[in-house]
């Protein structure tokens, strides 16, 4: 037995030495540009060399007999032999249990096992008789692909032959159909658990829409239906086209390659391509900067061509074993079919071709007609019908897109109640929407690196047109709201053609900003719409304020009626109002789930019932003497009539005028429980989405920037602050926050546990700077920017009658916002207002800021200063 270890060892000793040197050749041809498909064989071969070697070491020290009637088989991608340079080998040992027990072959499969992980390969493995290999075909899906892609490595020839011929009934013979739905089924629903879409921003090159396991699932799928396992047999047998082939086998290279990176880049097992290594893996691939766009965005394109290519091949053979071609006179086709115009008919809830109707040639305009049919009865359009106008596509030419009946085939689809983007993705995915709107094409698949945003540019669009439709608005909690706005647009074509080109802007160089480019490009697309007048204004306005709503939803004082006032004069009457607000929502929801909370939703919601209200001339700004007699009714009994006076006669008016009389009352009641205490903190108001907290003081400078220090350390995140000085000096903030641990608002314990910290530590500032950076030192951020972006400071004099406006974009982090009051407090400005949003780790605040005696920042000078100074600051 010692012998034996001491032989282990040895063997430990040259697999070791061989596996280093090999691993760093197959390295340094990957470094060298060598492809994917050769490195993931390169290590396949470097697996089965050990794992042949440890198998003859042990026949040769006995452990194992030279004839023992048992494989070792490779299973998974290492059956596939594509294994990646961190990947799990999965094998299984295979045995007739006729003629040799497990617990014989028990020290041999222990000596394997672990004679890997001594070589650092992770192992998955099993041990099983050939029959127990049937039985679990029987029980779950997965051992059935394990089956399919088994290879034999080593071992006993006729038992593999055996295991071969025995199992491959019970996969390619019995319950096919079974294994075909169970297979299509867990298709459908990992896509559905990786956002149902290829085109997400940090994608999983092996588990997402299009990667590598969409191509393993139409494998899985073709072995059984056709008995192929290969991509090339499946061309070879007439089932796919050469032009897929091709372009599957160039996809798998990409993938493979770029899967590999990833390996290697995290020295460990990683599908997850991030924005904090997109940057490092399309340079070590080779990408450059190129005018306007990153190597990274440069490469995530070319990653989503491929995923396209990957998918349009596994959605292919779906299509195919699901609906297999059935004879044109067969009595199926001559009595179910359902006749539709334009040379089409429905077959077994599939869209086909009439017979003898399959040219596009001599009708060109039947490629938009069938996507009309398509949207109409929801069926899905053919493989062959997909095969012909991939072909045709040449056809959609300048006179195609010209031509006035394709034009309103077009707008047909963007009026239509339902499906309005699964259609116009089926349009995208085979170019053909690109091709009639070749405005569409400078998105396609691009990536801008902004990180708010979870998907490309063009599907980021289609999403937005998906939020505006019935069934979408349907499942949201307010969606009713919505769903009655829709109802009530004149046209709502024109507002999906005004999402559907909202950014095309992104894709084009030039001058100005994004919406001002898309604006240029929609000009020409309304053009061969014929689409002008009103609906063309109506089109190009949306287009062009597409974020005005938005952000002066977030970042402006929507208790100011200034800022209301501007607002209805840019829209202009209800109808502009209600489809920018749509817009709105449905670019925002469209972004990513950060990006539409429920807070956001508040404030846009806010905007939208105000605007309206002074568009029909109701505003709700109520008198004063009316405001005066309501609190009174409501608190008079309890803080008397003198306190309520007081507060009329020294409050702001823009601040009683704006605020309805429940929040005065509890103003009032925080002022007197403020009595001759330093500080007092009160929950306003509990919610779910986020807890207003009111906070009174007496006048001081850098008050806010203490506030946010100590709410930093106590990890609450402030949404909005509204800052209001009384002129006998009492000052109360009104702060809508959230607690950072829940992501909602505080609890009422969790109100009284900020307040009793407020007033513990509210004139010791040694304390809030110390706790502050005890949080900031133990609080790391999991994201980090492969670029430094600088921050972005704007000053606005106009947007206030009463205060400059200073906007601040930055990349987040822990007291950042005491780090902005500290400076605002260096520089002796006294915040008013602070509207605070964070979008995926880039903070965007708008503060309402004044001089020491109350006015705007005037002096050029000071303006300056007051940039670079919050630039420096922000910077370090």
């Amino acid at each position: 037995m010692q012998q034996d270890r001491l032989q282990n060892r040895t063997l430990v000793e040259e697999l070791n030495d061989f596996c280093t040197k090999e691993r760093e050749r197959i390295y340094n041809r990957h470094r060298f540009g060598i492809g994917g498909k050769e490195i993931v064989e390169e290590y396949t071969r470097l697996a089965d060399n050990v794992i042949s070697r440890i198998y003859h070491a042990a026949i040769q020290a006995d452990i194992l007999p030279k004839d023992t009637p048992m494989a070792i088989l490779a299973l998974g991608g290492y059956g596939r032999q594509a294994l990646n340079p961190y990947s799990d080998i999965d094998i299984m040992l295979v045995y007739q249990n006729s003629q040799i027990s497990v617990e014989e072959l028990q020290p041999f499969a222990s000596q394997l096992i672990s004679t890997l992980w001594d070589i650092g390969f992770e192992v998955g493995h099993s041990c099983r008789s050939i029959k127990e290999c049937i039985r679990a075909t029987y029980k779950d899906i997965f051992s059935k692909t394990s089956v399919i892609e088994a290879r034999a490595i080593a071992g006993d020839k006729v038992v593999y032959r055996q295991f071969q011929k025995q199992t491959s009934k019970h996969v390619f013979r019995k319950k096919v159909s079974r294994f075909i739905a169970q297979t299509i089924q867990e298709w459908n629903e990992r896509h559905e658990s990786y956002g149902s879409t290829i085109y997400l921003q940090e994608p999983n090159v092996k588990e997402s829409v299009g990667a590598l396991r969409d191509f393993h699932t139409a494998i899985w799928v073709a072995a059984t239906r056709y008995r192929v396992t290969e991509l090339q047999g499946l061309w070879k047998r007439g089932i796919i086209p050469e032009s897929v082939f091709n372009a599957c086998e160039t996809s798998l290279d990409f993938l493979w390659r770029l899967r590999n990176e990833l390996h290697y880049l995290a020295q460990k097992r990683n599908d997850l391509l991030t924005f904090e290594v997109q940057g490092t893996v399309a340079n070590n691939l080779g990408y450059e900067d190129e005018n306007d766009m990153f190597a990274e965005e440069l490469m995530m394109r070319d990653y989503y061509l491929h995923a396209e290519h990957l998918y349009e091949f596994a959605n292919l053979i779906i299509e195919r074993v699901k609906y297999r071609k059935l004879p044109a006179n067969s009595l199926i086709n001559r009595l179910g079919a359902k006749i539709l115009p334009n040379g089409f008919m429905v077959v077994r809830n599939e869209i086909r071709f009439q017979p003898g109707r399959s040219d596009f040639h001599s009708s060109p305009n039947r490629m938009i007609k069938v996507f009309t049919h398509r949207q109409q009865f929801g069926y899905p359009i053919n493989a062959e019908i997909r095969h012909q106008i991939v072909k045709r596509l040449y056809l959609i030419n300048d006179s195609f897109r010209a031509s006035e009946h394709n034009a309103n085939d077009f707008l047909s689809i963007l009026r239509h109640q339902e499906r309005v983007a699964e259609t116009l993705r089926c349009m995208h995915r085979w170019q053909v929407l690109d091709l009639y709107l070749p405005e569409l094409r400078a998105i396609r698949s691009l990536v801008k690196c902004d990180p708010p945003h979870r998907y490309t540019v063009d599907e980021h669009t289609m999403y937005a047109i998906e939020n505006l439709e019935e069934a979408t608005l349907a499942q949201l909690k307010d969606g009713d709201t919505f769903v009655e706005i829709l109802k009530s647009i004149e046209k709502p074509g024109l507002l999906r053609l005004a999402v559907l080109l909202h950014d095309v802007g992104k894709g084009i160089a030039g001058p100005g900003t994004h919406d001002d480019r898309s604006v240029e490009a929609a000009k020409a697309v309304l053009t061969r719409l014929q689409i002008g007048g009103e609906d063309a204004e109506i089109v190009l306005f949306l287009i062009a304020k597409h974020l005005d709503m938005s952000h002066i939803a977030r970042q402006r004082d929507l208790d100011d009626p200034k800022v209301i006032q501007r607002f209805a004069e840019l829209v202009g009457d209800e109808q502009h109002l209600k489809m920018l607000y749509l817009l709105t929502f449905a670019d925002m929801r469209a972004v990513s789930e950060t990006i539409w909370t429920k807070w956001n939703a508040v404030l846009l919601g806010e905007l939208y019932t105000r605007t309206l209200n002074f568009l029909q001339g109701n505003t709700d700004q109520m008198r004063l003497d009316e405001l005066h007699e309501e609190v009174n009714r409501l608190i008079g009994d309890v803080v008397g009539e003198g306190e309520i006076s007081a507060h009329f006669q020294t409050m702001p008016e823009h601040a009683l005028i704006s605020n309805r009389p429940e929040f005065i009352s509890k103003q009032i009641q925080l002022i007197k429980q403020l009595g001759d205490a330093p500080i007092a903190v009160s929950c306003f108001c509990e919610g779910q989405t986020n807890t207003q907290l009111g906070i009174c003081t007496r006048d001081a400078r850098g008050i806010f920037r203490r506030i946010t220090g100590i709410l930093a350390a106590e990890n609450i995140n402030i949404l909005s602050a509204e800052i209001d000085t009384r002129s006998d000096g009492i000052v109360i903030d009104v702060l809508n926050i959230t607690d950072e641990q829940t992501k909602e608002g505080a609890t009422a314990e969790r109100c009284h546990q900020i307040a009793e910290t407020l007033m513990n530590v509210w004139e010791t500032q040694d304390d809030i700077e110390t706790a502050l950076h005890q949080k900031i030192q133990q609080t790391a951020s999991p994201h980090i920017p492969r670029r430094n972006i600088p921050p972005e400071i704007y000053i606005d004099n106009d947007g206030s009658d009463r205060a400059t406006i200073i906007d601040i974009r930055v990349p987040d982090r822990v007291g950042l916002l005491y780090t902005i009051s500290d400076q605002f407090y260096q520089l002796g400005l006294d915040i008013c207002i602070a509207k605070i949003s964070t979008e995926t780790h880039q903070a965007i605040d708008s503060f309402y800021v004044t001089e020491k005696d109350g006015t705007k920042i005037t002096h050029p000078e000071q303006i300056k200063t007051v940039q670079q100074t919050l630039a420096a600051r922000l910077e370090s």
